[in-house]
């Protein structure tokens, strides 16, 4: 039995231990009360309401007011007090609580409970400065969530406002987020975990310091993606969401994300590949850092200094340089730094581009937004005698020569129209209509812009430029520097669209570009409609030339196609429950297969045995697609126990391709769908080392599967070296 001293101290180490959680503040004393304490005095300021002395009463409303939220519950159930004092109070102070209108909740969805939350408002990005200059912005509001992680928010009317929470607990952490003040998403998902779960022993964990080794506190790291074993992709739930270093430069970051094609398990696995970026807020000096950090051991992270000052002018498209602010503002520059030889480009915002920055020695680009389109500048190289003002230059007018052929008979082509294009849309030009065709006839080379074919063709495609071929069948298409080209296309009248991608070509010194010939062989046309009930399915085409006998110039065709950069233009993505036509090659036996890339379970479907001549179309009709059937490779040790985070993949009997990687779950499962009456062989892929280490045969097992789902699933049995080698601990062998 407690003594009376500590039933009349207790209530002020709560009140002090309240008033430290609300503001962030150490209090002397030997211990914080237990939770079943604190519930005991509660229930104890409860009873009180119902007391007959008056100064008793309001002492015991006093306290409960100040314990706010963490009453709430009690308070709730008071108002259904038999005592009318009691239920009045109760419902008084309950009615005096801010509303709660928010939710903290960790990355794996549970409520943050008893965590200090600080709710900051201020000046949307997008609101110039001067909006706000006879306004007030609301004040802070710091408030401790209740046991169900509740917290109460001001509500903010205007839509210019932004409103931002951090969140401070022993056990999690410390982070913050953008929420909407307006109530209308209320669960607010931090980036953190709590330190006694196998979700935090997954977390990227680690310390800040600065290059003279001190801690670097206050840095804000935030997660754009992990890649697991694999290269399985796990995308950002809560993209606002970071987490802030302590005062000794520790970070702990687990991902918020889904998974809802069950490429995983339920958490993020061993050896993931956080891609992180750090920024140290206010001061100018610490340069921010990017890279892909594994979960396999807490990292330091070393956070360069920059020591010398930059400032930038950027070279405007029709000379000069850009000296309006609000152009500066539409202008990003970018550190484009490397790690184990994956890019990484650090944005350094706006204020760097209008005011200058320091800066460390490597290379930037930059990029201007002019008009709606995107315009590239030449990179830079900083070095420590780079001058204080550095200057962007546009790049020079490249222009890519070339020649379009007939590809069955090799003639030039004459009056073919040859594109260059940065985006695409719907792709299909069988779409194109007879009309359409007589205004492409019509067109000359170099048209303006806003010519009525470039908007046709920028239905299809993101069309920079346009010209015709001469009676020699040569072209010439110039990119200007406020231009951009991701390939160039030729095409002409029933014929295949050809294609060449030109980002690793390079330009002589007059800054032309050879491109050589483009093939154009004769198209027909099939008519389908794939016909799909649900929400969302990628259908695409593929043609697939059957051992029929062939025409005299299939090898040409054949060759012509080979390169990933030199090649036919497929239709990307067919309109679901419509008739349509697709390009098909003419004179050339084959069969189309409709893959569903993106949704593995659903089966490709086929149109047999197609042989049409130039200009024909034939209508195949409806596709139908066979759902796929649910199966499962199961990936244990030595042992014969089932092992997580292992990739996986699949690959059917004729062809050569890999699925990507499915990671195991707790149970070892990595879960597949399988087109029924198919074979072929599960793997475990990615390890690292040589091609005898990343091939064994035990790595492997077949299935073959008819028309039901296989009822157990396919195992593969792995070494401990080989566990080691995927969960990157150092010092393994290989097997």
């Amino acid at each position: 039995m407690r003594s009376r001293l500590a039933v009349w101290l207790l209530p002020l180490v709560i009140s002090a231990w309240i008033a430290a959680l609300a503001t962030g503040q150490e209090i002397d004393q030997p211990r914080d009360p237990s939770a079943e304490e604190i519930e005991g005095r509660i229930d104890e300021l409860i009873r009180q309401l119902g007391s007959e002395e008056f100064a008793d009463r309001e002492a015991a409303s006093k306290s409960l007011t100040e314990i706010g939220h963490r009453a709430r519950a009690a308070l709730d159930r008071a108002t259904m007090s038999p005592d009318p004092e009691i239920a009045f109070r109760a419902k008084l102070i309950l009615d005096a609580l801010p509303k709660l209108t928010h939710t903290l909740v960790d990355a794996v969805g549970l409520p943050i409970a008893n965590a200090k939350a600080t709710v900051a408002f201020s000046k949307a990005a997008h609101v110039p400065a001067d909006a706000f200059v006879d306004r007030e912005l609301p004040p802070s509001v710091t408030s401790v969530s209740d046991l169900t992680g509740r917290i109460a928010i001001p509500e903010v009317v205007e839509g210019d406002i932004r409103a931002r929470v951090t969140v401070e607990h022993p056990d999690y952490g410390l982070a913050r987020c953008d929420v909407d003040p307006t109530g209308k998403q209320s669960i607010i998902r931090m980036p953190l975990v709590r330190r006694d779960t196998e979700a935090f022993r997954r977390s990227i964990t680690g310390r800040l310091v600065t290059s003279e080794g001190k801690p670097a506190s206050g840095a804000v790291v935030r997660c754009t993606d992990v890649r697991t074993p694999g290269e399985g992709l796990i995308e950002n739930a809560n993209p606002s969401a970071e987490v802030l270093s302590d005062h000794d430069g520790q970070f702990a970051l687990y991902l918020p994300n889904e998974d809802r094609k069950q490429e995983r398990g339920k958490l993020i696995p061993v050896n993931s590949r956080f891609g992180l970026r750090i920024t140290v807020p206010g001061d100018d000096s610490f340069f921010p850092v990017a890279g892909r950090y594994a979960n396999v051991a807490p990292v330091q992270i070393e956070i360069p200094r920059a020591e010398r000052f930059h400032r930038f002018r950027f070279e405007a498209v029709g000379g000069g340089w850009i000296d309006d602010p609000e152009q500066l503002r539409k202008v990003r520059v970018r550190y484009d730094g490397r790690q184990g030889g994956e890019r990484f480009l650090i944005d350094l915002g706006s204020e760097s581009v209008v005011s200058g920055s320091k800066l460390i020695p490597g290379t930037y680009v930059a990029e201007s937004f002019v008009g709606g389109k995107s315009v590239d500048f030449l990179p830079l190289v900083v070095t420590a005698d780079s001058p204080e003002e550095l200057s962007f230059e546009l790049p020079h007018a490249l222009t890519y020569g070339g020649r379009v052929v007939d590809g069955v008979t090799g003639d030039p082509v004459s009056g073919a129209i040859v594109i260059g294009w940065n985006s695409t849309s719907h792709n299909n030009l069988a779409l194109l209509t007879a009309d359409d065709w007589k205004l492409l006839r019509e067109t000359p080379s170099n048209p303006p812009p806003d010519h009525p074919a470039i908007k046709r063709l920028r239905e299809f495609y993101g069309v920079q430029g346009l010209v015709r071929t001469d009676g020699d069948g040569q072209f010439a298409i110039t990119r200007h520097p406020d231009q951009d080209f991701y390939g160039i296309m030729a095409f002409n009248e029933h014929t295949i669209p050809f294609k060449v991608r030109v980002g690793l070509l390079k330009p002589d010194r007059s800054h032309r570009v050879d491109i050589g010939d483009f093939p154009l062989f004769p198209a027909a046309k099939i008519l389908v409609r794939p016909v799909f009930d649900g929400e969302h399915l990628s259908v695409s085409p593929q043609w697939l030339p059957s051992e029929a006998e062939q025409p005299d110039w299939y090898e040409r065709y054949q060759a012509a196609g080979k390169s990933s950069d030199r090649e036919f233009e497929y239709v990307h993505w067919l309109t679901l429950n419509e008739l349509q036509p697709v390009f098909v090659p003419a004179g050339i036996h084959l069969s189309v297969r409709f893959e569903t890339p993106y949704d593995d379970q659903w089966a490709p479907t086929t149109a047999e045995d197609i042989l049409l001549d130039q200009r024909a179309t034939q209508e195949v009709g409806d596709l139908h697609f066979a759902a796929c059937l649910p199966a499962t490779a199961r990936v244990v040790d030595s042992q014969g126990m089932p092992v997580e985070g292992i990739p996986v993949r699949r690959m059917y009997r004729g062809e050569n391709v890999w699925s990507l990687a499915h990671n195991t779950d707790a149970e070892g499962l990595a879960h597949f769908h399988l087109r029924p009456d198919s074979a072929g062989q599960f793997w475990v892929s990615d390890l690292p080392g040589s091609q005898e280490v990343r091939m064994a045969a035990n790595l492997f097992s077949d299935f073959q599967v008819e028309g039901e789902a296989p009822k157990s699933p396919i195992v593969i049995s792995v070494t401990d070296a080989q566990i080691e080698l995927l969960r990157g601990v150092r010092g393994s062998q290989p097997p």
